[in-house]
């Protein structure tokens, strides 16, 4: 048997009043993907934190993790394997990268802190880590913030930091949770290729079975801070043996629903969104990105329309002119058969309301959800 890239015996996560993961154990092999899947609080993501020590500090952990033959059950060990041998990559790109740098300048950064490379030789490093997770290799790229790039390309720079400091072993929260389907496959390709390419060893923390049953090797499933599975992927997809785990197979929405719909709600006409492009001293308009182009639809009363599409489509774009986030450029939108720019903002938002995809950016940090 291989020896293992990293084992964890024993660990437990807990505050000073509950105990949030149970004496849980697990090894990972090299050029390995291991799934540990579960719902949501059911412990993943601490399990993934507590091995680069990043837990919140009301949090205690006990138990050992090593990584090859070195112990990182003490905070001084993995200083050392942060970034170099172990890297993270988390379930929000947005979250995780810095607003006021440049993509390039942020994998770069990376460099300059695992490498003794030149400014030089890492500009050519930081070329060759976007075409190895397939992002445009021009200078325009390079200086683009993170707000200018799609999801799928904030989650490819981020694995591009990732691999910048030499890792071994990636361990990936829910990496693709925030992406369209599309990108979603695109990504968990990119994730195979580097394993099999550069033998990486892969931590996949997920709840989506169709994830695992497409990267994993092996899955371990937890269920309130245990780990009540953890079996060869085949195995485990062809005779589960726990319960909980038989849920989570069976547990597919299923596809038969009312189909009776009432009056028309919401439709739009040929709707335009363009950001224009400046150029030039005095920034005057020389074109537009047509992010979203004659869009036309309709919304009945009680009816779910779904607008699908890769990263970078129009669909963010198209949802908030729908909110009168947005100007249209031409077009119309009718709200009940009234024009909804003829609605002042406070009515409009009484019969309109959004959730977006980044939750965490959503939510003012210094208020009480109830508040």
């Amino acid at each position: 048997m291989p020896k293992p890239l990293l084992n964890i015996e024993n660990l437990s996560i807990f505050t000073k009043s509950q105990k949030i993961v149970k004496n849980i154990s697990f090894s990972i092999n090299p050029g390995e993907i291991f799934a540990l899947v579960g719902e949501s609080g059911s412990g993943k993501s601490l399990t993934a934190l507590s091995v680069v020590d990043l837990l919140a500090k009301n949090l205690k952990k006990s138990g050992k993790i090593t990584y090859e033959d070195t112990d990182l059950s003490h905070s001084q060990n993995i200083q050392n394997f942060r970034g170099s041998e172990i890297a993270f990559i988390f379930q929000d790109p947005t979250n995780s990268l810095n607003p006021i740098m440049t993509i390039g300048d942020q994998v770069a950064e990376v460099l300059a802190l695992h490498t003794n490379l030149s400014k030089k030789q890492r500009k050519s490093r930081v070329l060759a880590l976007f075409d190895q997770v397939d992002l445009d290799t021009d200078a325009q790229m390079l200086t683009r913030y993170p707000h200018q790039v799609s999801g799928g390309q904030k989650q490819r720079v981020m694995i591009a930091c990732a691999l910048a400091g030499g890792a071994k072993l990636l361990i990936a929260d829910e990496p693709t949770t925030a992406l369209d389907v599309t990108t979603q496959k695109q990504v968990l390709e990119l994730l195979l290729d580097l394993r099999k390419n550069q033998k990486l060893s892969i931590l996949l923390i997920t709840h989506d079975l169709s994830v695992v049953k497409l990267m994993a090797d092996k899955v371990a499933v937890m269920h309130q801070g245990e780990i009540i599975e953890n079996r060869d992927k085949a195995e485990f997809f062809k005779n589960p043996k726990e319960d909980y785990s038989k849920e989570l197979l069976v547990s597919l929405p299923k596809s038969s629903r009312d189909q009776t719909f009432g009056d028309v709600l919401i439709k739009g006409d040929k709707v335009k969104v363009y950001f224009p492009i400046k150029t030039g001293l005095l920034q005057r308009t020389t074109d537009y990105v047509r992010a979203v182009d004659e869009i036309n639809f309709t919304l009945k009363q009680g009816q779910n329309l779904a607008i699908v599409g890769e990263s970078g489509s129009g669909k963010t774009t198209l949802a908030k002119a729908i909110m009168r986030q947005l100007d249209l450029h031409d077009g119309f939108v009718s709200m009940d058969s009234k024009a909804i720019k003829s609605y002042d903002r406070k009515s409009y938002a009484a019969k309109v309301q959004i959730v977006f995809q980044n939750v965490t950016s959503s939510f003012n940090p210094r208020m009480r959800i109830s508040q």
